[in-house]
């Protein structure tokens, strides 16, 4: 009874650890977007957003500053990021909040 236990237990962990997932390139979504000034947040608006192609919303958590320049114009990019599973809201905002996301990749198109 021993010698079986002491087989299955190391069975066991190998099964677990072959079924782990960590393959983060799953998780990326490249695509042509618009980069858009929503307002100033302190105003209720929603700051620096980007419209997907398919018209949903995300927050980027790292927009880089070369695209945060002309707040009044869109910009037009290819960007790959990466979901966060955390949402961006602001005070007059109705609804759960808009998709936060990590940007691995971002130019003008």
């Amino acid at each position: 009874m021993k010698k079986t236990l002491l087989l299955i237990i190391p069975c066991f962990v190998l099964i677990l650890a072959a079924c782990k997932k960590d393959n983060a390139d799953n998780k990326k979504v490249t695509t042509a977007a618009t980069v858009i000034y929503g307002g100033e947040p302190a105003a209720d608006g929603v700051g620096w957003y980007i419209k997907l192609q398919d018209s949903s919303a995300v927050h980027p958590n790292n927009l880089p500053e070369t695209f945060t320049q002309t707040p009044t114009a869109r910009q037009l990019v290819k960007v790959t990021f990466e979901y966060t599973g955390e949402k961006y809201k602001t005070g007059m905002m109705v609804g759960d909040g808009i998709p936060v996301v990590k940007i691995y990749s971002i130019e003008k198109q």
